[in-house]
């Protein structure tokens, strides 16, 4: 028993494939820019309403970057302090450290310790299975249209 595969350059089924690669490789670009914003902007705003408010410094000093490029490269930075102002970072960062590892502090106008590491590990236990499903399912729709 023979399978064949033509997928030969001069034919209407070489176009074809072609074609659905290039849409196939264009909805992945676009899933994986929407599920890697959509996974930020969780972790952003689930830590934005858990940062103690004692002073506004922390709150005032969250910043959301998210890096793509296309096909290889798709990463988000969540975080306190001005990443590109080491002055302004490392005051900011030093008091962040403290604020965000030291279970004993009270923050009496709310907020709690560990305000960046509990969204980001709850993200990744329970709602990154259901971003992929919903992320992966919008490209399964482009690779089974004709």
């Amino acid at each position: 028993m023979i399978v064949t595969i033509d997928v030969s350059r001069n034919g209407k089924s070489y176009e074809r494939f072609i074609s659905n690669v290039a849409k196939t490789l264009d909805e992945v670009h676009t899933s994986a820019t929407e599920w890697i914003n959509h996974a930020a902007d969780y972790i952003h705003d689930e830590s934005l309403a858990q940062v103690p408010r004692d002073t506004g410094t922390l709150a005032s000093a969250i910043y959301r970057e998210v890096e793509t490029e296309y096909g290889t490269h798709y990463m988000a930075h969540v975080g306190y302090g001005d990443r590109y102002n080491a002055k302004h970072a490392a005051s900011t960062l030093d008091y962040m450290f403290i604020v965000h590892e030291d279970l004993t502090l009270n923050h009496p106008n709310g907020g709690k310790a560990k305000f960046l590491e509990d969204p980001a590990r709850d993200y990744f236990d329970n709602v990154l299975e259901g971003d992929l499903n919903k992320y992966i399912g919008s490209m399964e729709k482009v690779l089974l249209s004709e």
